[in-house]
């Protein structure tokens, strides 16, 4: 990818890009929580989860800064990778922490009901 001038990759030009969402919705592409204290929570019961190893990959393909040390499951269920609430799971994190940029991010799966449904 073309790199700026700080080293990074920029977002890719598509219109359904991280960056061009932010940019539809007014919201500075840098704009980014400053106390330590701002807090964002995602929640799926079952098999929902996230992939740090995909969210990695995302932030590099996107070029969006995501503060990866502030993204953490807060429950000791991490879902199930191909299960049927992941996914859901993986795009809810994704799409937190790219707008909600450097805010403590808790992914949080409070049981392990085999639905998306809580049972």
């Amino acid at each position: 990818g073309k790199r700026s001038r700080v080293g990074q990759l920029e977002a890719p030009a598509s219109e359904s890009s991280i960056n061009a969402q932010k940019k539809a919705y007014g919201i500075p592409t840098d704009l980014q929580a400053t106390d330590a204290r701002t807090t964002q929570m995602v929640w799926g019961p079952g098999t929902f989860g996230y992939s740090p190893l995909a969210l990695r990959l995302f932030k590099l393909e996107q070029g969006v800064p995501i503060n990866l040390d502030k993204v953490h499951f807060d429950t000791e269920h991490h879902g199930a990778p191909g299960g049927d609430n992941f996914m859901e799971g993986s795009l809810d994190v994704r799409m937190i922490s790219s707008f909600g940029l450097n805010a403590t991010t808790l992914v949080s799966n409070t049981n392990t009901s085999m639905s998306t449904e809580e049972g």
